[in-house]
């Protein structure tokens, strides 16, 4: 990726450089959330990757902020930015090791064999829960 593609300041600063020569990609658009709103959803996304994983591969990755890891191996990447009118988020998942800068873990060494699968089951999951967060705004009074 080049530097001014770079959204993460942090990453930005360090020069850390982010690739992969084949990855999952995920992106969310919406227009009625606040950054912080989308760093939780980020992390809820992520946090439901680590459990269909586990449910699915019985394998047990490790959650820091939303970052998925098997060992010190690194299996996503995800950004969460704001956008002139929306707020957006990309999370991404090796499905090779090809290419990356730093150790990483594939989806087909945790057995995902079929990615496109795999993939509508992860978007269907996240929009059930995030229509299911909306509609718990929706049900309540003000206090």
């Amino acid at each position: 990726m080049h530097p001014d593609q770079m959204v993460d300041g942090e990453d930005f600063l360090a020069g850390e450089k982010i690739a992969g020569d084949e990855m999952l990609h995920f992106i969310v658009e919406l227009f009625d959330v606040k950054l912080i709103s989308m760093v939780l959803l980020q992390r809820l996304f992520a946090a439901q990757v680590q459990q269909k994983i586990f449910q699915d591969y019985q394998v047990q990755l490790h959650r820091a902020g939303d970052d998925l890891y098997l060992a010190e191996k690194k299996l996503s990447i995800s950004i969460a930015a704001p956008a002139v009118q929306s707020t957006l988020m990309h999370f991404a998942m090796n499905i090779t090791n090809a290419g990356t800068p730093v150790p990483t873990v594939s989806l087909p060494e945790l057995g995902v064999v079929d990615v496109k699968k795999f993939a509508e089951s992860l978007m269907l999951l996240f929009v059930k829960e995030y229509e299911s967060i909306v509609n718990a705004t929706c049900k309540v009074k003000s206090i």
